[in-house]
């Protein structure tokens, strides 16, 4: 169970950064109402946005953007991820993890966080919840305040086990070779895989590999953007430790035509005798 101490952060104060993570994206009023009652709810809090153009409804992408990101933040902040609610069946939960704490809906994105954090889940009881509200801001915001400011979470959310469970699909090793696909698209265009920098190694161990996206064919891993000419292709492992095709000074999403769910196949080849 959850004790007002794990809401405190470890300076003593109960000030807690706030991010956002959200598909609602910036040129419509949504999402300045949702910091406007967060801020009504808590005060003077430090706001900051992790990624709030997500393409719409993309779980996935959101949950990549907040693992990736939260470990820079400090104890007590409570990460707000804004996704496909659901809306008139929205349940919103509160999961902790690693002495931060995530908001979203119950649709699936809990379970893409990395799968260390606590299984100790809460809902925000329906009473609480504002339906009126079409994108639950003021309910949101009740739930943050309450975690800010240390109160008794049981008087507005309850235990919940069953909350939805959806997991990536792994990459896969196929008759092909190694089966991965694109799991986001970030600001500059880049395609961010889910193939990792083990998985990639322990399939190619030293052999010369192929990989093959949206019709082009890369074959070598560089350290840097700038290790290829501008203009040019380039295959690496992002700070994450993903696999990432992008172009260097170029949007590979738009030149190549990629998108998330794009197949991304990796396979060894062969040398040709002399």
């Amino acid at each position: 169970m959850l004790q007002k101490a794990d809401f405190i952060n470890k300076n003593g104060s109960n000030m807690s950064v706030i991010t956002i993570t959200s598909d609602l994206g910036t040129s419509d009023y949504y999402l300045a109402a949702l910091k406007g009652a967060i801020i009504k709810a808590c005060g003077n809090v430090p706001l900051v946005d992790v990624n709030c153009n997500i393409k719409p409804f993309d779980i996935r992408q959101a949950a990549y953007n907040i693992r990736e990101a939260h470990s820079y933040f400090p104890d007590g902040t409570i990460h707000v991820v804004h996704v496909s609610p659901g809306f008139s069946k929205a349940k919103i939960l509160l999961a902790k993890y690693r002495q931060q704490f995530f908001i979203a809906f119950d649709n699936g994105l809990l379970a893409l966080l990395p799968k260390e954090f606590s299984e100790e889940v809460y809902v925000l009881k329906n009473e609480f919840m504002k339906r009126s509200d079409f994108f639950f801001a003021e309910s949101v915001s009740l739930l943050v305040s309450h975690i800010a400011a240390g109160k008794p979470l049981n008087l507005i959310a309850e235990a919940y086990s069953d909350f939805k469970r959806k997991n990536l699909a792994p990459p896969a090793i196929t008759n092909s070779g190694l089966k991965g696909a694109v799991i986001a698209i970030d600001h500059f265009g880049n395609a961010v895989t889910n193939i990792d920098k083990n998985t990639f190694y322990e399939y190619v161990e030293k052999s010369n590999f192929e990989i093959a996206i949206s019709q082009v064919r890369i074959k070598e891993i560089s350290l840097y953007y700038k290790s290829v000419t501008e203009g040019d292709l380039v295959a690496m492992f992002n700070s994450a430790g993903y696999l990432e095709i992008a172009i260097n000074k170029g949007k590979a999403n738009t030149l190549l035509g990629i998108s998330v769910d794009n197949s991304v196949l990796v396979s060894r080849v062969t040398a040709q005798p002399l």
